[in-house]
């Protein structure tokens, strides 16, 4: 796919940024999924060789990853591309 346009990638935003999480400071990995499956065209591997190593917070037993690393990288999966350097933690 090629790059996508503003009424897209707001629409992504709205996805990944109005979430309903269990935590405010970022995602589980099942929640990553459920925004996922909104992305039936994106493989759960490629989803993650996308979002690579990255930062995050523990809280309890989970590890939260945070809200803006899940929209870049399902942003690169629809993009078919690599992160641009303003994009990395």
């Amino acid at each position: 796919m090629s790059k996508l346009s503003k009424v897209e990638k707001d629409a992504l935003e709205d996805i990944v940024y109005n979430y309903k999480s269990k935590y405010e400071e970022g995602l589980t990995e099942p929640e990553q999924l459920d925004i996922l499956s909104n992305f039936p065209q994106i493989e759960k591997r490629e989803y993650m060789l996308k979002l690579g190593v990255h930062t995050g917070i523990i809280k309890g037993k989970d590890f939260l990853t945070f809200s803006d690393d899940v929209y870049y990288a399902i942003l690169q999966c629809l993009e078919s591309r690599d992160p641009f350097i303003s994009e990395w933690d």
